[in-house]
């Protein structure tokens, strides 16, 4: 079933993905757009709000909103190289779990360097970041919805 670098692969050898990992590549796309559009229009307001301290801080917050959203999809992307082990719950489990630690380290690490800083404004920086975190949920929700996955899936019929 694995090949040699140990990804899935049929009896052709052809790599074999799980039917969700379109959907996660999707997400992952849409949500560059996403996060691009977010630091343009952020940016505007920023810069609207307190010049150059507002735009550095909206881009920022987009950047680092970017780097939540990437964090998830990532993770679920990567455990799906295992959905024919036997621990492959286990390892999603782990992985989900895993990325939503990084997320609060490196919000937490985040906000410690944004905190005290003189060359963007922190109120700005906040607020987009919050902003692209729900706009990414919303995202998540709105390709789920849209796309369809199969009830069963990734069967073998012998």
């Amino acid at each position: 079933m694995f090949d040699s670098d140990n990804s899935l692969a049929d009896k052709d050898g052809q790599t074999v993905l799980p039917t969700s990992q379109p959907i996660l590549k999707k997400i992952v796309v849409y949500g560059l757009f996403l996060v691009l559009g977010l630091g343009i229009a952020a940016g505007v307001v920023g810069w609207v709000i307190s010049s150059q301290f507002g735009f550095i801080a909206a881009v920022a917050g987009a950047a680092v909103a970017g780097v939540f959203m990437s964090f998830t999809a990532g993770a679920m992307v990567f455990a799906n190289r295992f959905v024919h082990s036997a621990s492959y719950v286990q390892v999603l489990f782990g992985c989900v779990l895993g990325a939503f630690f990084l997320k609060i380290v490196f919000f937490l690490v985040t906000a410690f360097l944004v905190k005290g800083t003189a060359w963007l404004d922190p109120k700005v920086f906040f607020i987009t970041v919050v902003v692209g975190v729900a706009l990414s949920l919303l995202l998540d929700l709105l390709v789920i919805l849209k796309h369809k996955l199969p009830a069963v899936s990734d069967v073998q019929l012998h």
